[in-house]
């Protein structure tokens, strides 16, 4: 049931895919691939996106810890510091710019998070999975979500087609 759902989900937000094809192609202009649209001197749709993806998304945005209580500040700054330099490792903020100019073109923009385990390491005698963050966008043209859902706090499943590598 599973497999039948997510194809007539996919097939349900296939006119929106190719709706977001149609606008990348006015905002690419004449170089979206064999493209036959013919040359623009000003792009204003591109323009428009420049200024909207500045207001939405100009930077990563920072971590902002604190407590009431003077005996943790220094483990507060610590974690704001450790969020700041996970941000700038990640790409957050290239991720969000991404993101916010495909949401512009698409009913919706998404973006996974998560952790990518690095193997196992030997810590003090002890073996500890080591993990790395990563943010990534989620292509329109790779989403799935369950289309049957009432609203959009109702869905079932949402998620990603992507191919896995040998490694």
């Amino acid at each position: 049931r599973l497999v039948e759902s997510v194809t007539e989900s996919r097939r349900k937000l296939q006119p929106l895919r190719e709706q977001r094809h149609k606008l990348v192609e006015l905002y690419t202009g004449d170089g979206y691939g064999d493209s036959n649209q013919k040359e623009v001197f000003v792009n204003y749709l591109q323009l428009t996106a420049f200024i909207y993806v500045r207001q939405l998304a100009g930077r990563a945005p920072s971590a902002k810890i604190t407590t009431p209580y003077r005996s943790l500040r220094p483990q507060a700054k610590d974690f704001e510091l450790a969020c700041d330099e996970v941000a700038k490792e990640t790409d957050l903020g290239k991720t969000l710019r991404a993101a916010v100019t495909s949401a512009l073109f698409s009913p919706m923009a998404v973006v996974k998070i998560g952790l990518k385990s690095e193997g196992v390491e030997d810590i003090d005698g002890e073996e500890v999975e080591m993990t790395k963050p990563f943010v990534k966008q989620v292509s329109f043209d790779d989403y799935v979500r369950d289309m049957s859902a009432r609203s959009a706090y109702d869905c079932e499943y949402e998620g990603a087609q992507y191919v896995l590598t040998m490694e």
